[in-house]
């Protein structure tokens, strides 16, 4: 998600009214406590090669000589490719990004830092907590590549989101998806159950150059 012009600016937060139900707009925007929801979220080895190893025997004229010993070749072994410690899987989509911590710096949250990552947002609920757990991620980015929630408009109610933090696994169930205004920040509020909050932008304007609202998806905790 990102601004043609000035996408890696960071945005202000701002709270609005609680969220009534989908598609609700004309909030009463006011100022938000620091560290809620920025207005608009910006969006972006070579294996080693041993040398071949080559050896040359030399016969000698003794009828007990021993035969010189050849040098045992040992393969070449691909370092092993380890995954994130953090990261949030979307089967459906195909999907496996690394979760990075979207830090607030003067009231907004860090995001140009993200490209192909997923930012939790500082003051959100850890995964697998009873409350609102919050990852944003981009639509597209600078360069026109498209974000890692390119395609969370693709995601129905049933479908599986897993979290992994250390060594410990998140499951949660979608349970609804809808557009907001950016400055709707009343998506990051804290809940009284285990929930996950995706966000990412959407319905690019010509007019303004930038996503003028913000697609949620909410789902439920099943299973830590």
């Amino acid at each position: 998600m990102r601004d043609k012009e000035a996408e890696t600016q960071s945005v202000r937060i701002v709270q609005v009214a609680p969220l009534k139900a989908e598609g609700v707009s004309n909030q009463t925007v006011v100022e938000a406590p620091p560290g809620l929801i920025p207005a608009a979220l910006e969006e972006p080895a070579v294996m080693p090669t041993l040398p071949a190893a080559t050896a040359t025997a030399t016969a000698t004229a003794s009828p007990t000589a021993s035969p010189t010993p050849q040098p045992t070749l040992t393969p070449e072994t691909a370092p092993t490719q380890t995954k994130a410690t953090n990261r949030v899987v979307v089967p459906k989509l195909d999907l496996e990004r690394e979760v990075l911590t979207s830090p607030i710096v003067r009231g907004t949250w860090q995001v140009e830092h993200l490209e192909q990552a997923v930012g939790h947002l500082e003051g959100t609920a850890s995964p697998g907590a009873n409350s609102n757990f919050v990852l944003a991620g981009h639509v597209d980015l600078i360069t026109g590549e498209a974000g890692p929630f390119a395609r969370l408009d693709q995601l129905t109610p049933g479908d599986l989101i897993i979290v992994y933090e250390g060594n410990k696994e998140f499951y949660y169930i979608v349970d609804t998806f809808y557009t907001v205004e950016a400055t709707r920040v009343d998506v990051t509020y804290p809940s009284d159950t285990g929930q996950i909050t995706l966000i990412t932008c959407t319905n690019w304007s010509e007019a303004t150059g930038r996503y003028v609202d913000r697609l949620i998806v909410k789902g439920h905790l099943i299973k830590i």
